[in-house]
């Protein structure tokens, strides 16, 4: 089985928000951990150019999904911009997949 992500990126999963803002990212991450000094990390896996790009940054704007949690991270297999200051992060995966159903999403088999 290959890897989701590498190494590097693993570590840099590990270490989000313990050394501040990364480019292109800034100013996007809180940086405080709460009270307890844990918090809550939710990621996104996304297809760019598809309805799933208009559905996080709809999410972003409002606040909802993984963006109520203390610390979120959008992942692609391209650097997206999805909103004025949200990108993805690239993670080296085909996403490649076949689309059908009702709606014509993506079909996660």
């Amino acid at each position: 089985d290959e890897p989701l992500c590498t190494d590097t990126q693993l570590a840099e999963l590990k270490s989000f928000g313990s050394h501040g803002n990364r480019a292109p990212m800034q100013g996007f991450l809180p940086t405080a951990p709460s009270e307890s000094g844990s918090f809550l990390l939710c990621v996104a896996l996304m297809i760019p150019g598809t309805n799933e790009q208009e559905l996080i940054a709809m999410q972003s704007s409002s606040g909802r999904s993984i963006f109520g949690c203390d610390r979120h991270i959008v992942y692609s297999n391209t650097s997206t911009k999805i909103a004025p200051d949200l990108f993805a992060r690239i993670v080296n995966v085909n996403l490649q997949c076949d689309f059908g159903g009702e709606f014509g999403t993506a079909l996660n088999l």
